[in-house]
């Protein structure tokens, strides 16, 4: 990650971040060595440092009539940072709750891009309360993993399906799924990346990495039922399915002739001549 990107995300100037950086590598500098080590003008460096000072991010001494000046320790200038957002998040949230108005009927939301769809996902599974539905392949599930931990921990009830093949250090909870199915499906169509919550919010995504991913979030009530019903009777089949393969009976062979709701594939292209009969 880019250091100074990341000062800025956390509110830093161009200049005070390029100073705090300097004085982390040149601890106890003065105005003119950290304007030299940060490229930042001399007519502008005691100006920046005062406001760093005054932000209690640098601290100052003196040594010799001289002002050195320190940079405040990354762990404590990053616990302060939680802490003044969590501060203000819980200052806000009532505030900006109170004003806003409910709506008859919750939208569909449309989101794009993959980092804004996992946004999304971790948003959804991090409020949950009750009942957690996810399913999608590997790499999403393990964008929101950390999300599904903290759930699980609060006593969520967390239902995963994970399509194709997951690494062998995946989670081993009671309720992880494995759909075995052919990565190279993932390409012509579904499954897509779903994560459903109290049958309340519901996230249905083609999380194609890159501009071209889209999704629907929505606190639709219905469209999160229908979303969680869809995991519900997926991980059933699956587990009949596991079921009647330990008694062997091959249950996806026998259906073979249904597998072309899902991958496009004609009856004919099965031996069938498409007839009813």
């Amino acid at each position: 990650m880019d250091v100074l990107v990341g000062l800025l995300q956390l509110g830093f100037t161009e200049y005070e971040a390029r100073a705090y950086v300097a004085l982390l590598s040149n601890p106890g500098g003065t105005g003119y060595e950290v304007a030299k080590y940060s490229g930042i003008p001399r007519a502008k460096i005691y100006e920046v440092l005062g406001s760093l000072v005054a932000r209690g991010v640098v601290s100052t001494s003196q040594s010799d009539g001289r002002a050195l000046h320190h940079a405040l320790d990354p762990e404590s200038l990053l616990r302060r940072q939680v802490g003044q957002v969590e501060r203000l998040r819980d200052d806000l949230v009532p505030v900006l709750s109170a004003l806003a108005a409910q709506e008859v009927l919750p939208p569909l939301v449309t989101i794009k891009t993959y980092p804004n769809i996992i946004a999304g996902a971790r948003d959804i599974v991090a409020t949950a309360r009750r009942q957690l539905f996810v399913s999608g392949w590997w790499n999403e599930v393990e964008a929101i993993l950390a999300e599904l931990t903290m759930a699980r921990k609060r006593k969520v009830d967390t239902y995963v399906v994970v399509y194709g093949e997951a690494p062998p250090a995946r989670p081993r909870w009671r309720h992880w799924y494995s759909h075995e199915i052919d990565n190279r499906r993932r390409i012509s169509g579904p499954p897509w990346f779903i994560v459903a919550a109290d049958h309340a919010e519901a996230l249905i995504g083609e999380p194609t990495p890159g501009s071209r991913a889209v999704a629907l979030r929505t606190r639709n009530r219905g469209v999160a039922i229908v979303a969680s019903e869809y995991i519900k009777h997926d991980i059933f089949l699956l587990e009949a399915s596991r079921i009647m393969d330990e008694k062997g009976i091959n249950l996806n062979h026998d259906l073979a002739h249904l597998q072309s709701m899902w991958f496009g594939r004609r009856d004919s292209d099965l031996g069938g001549d498409g007839s009813d009969e």
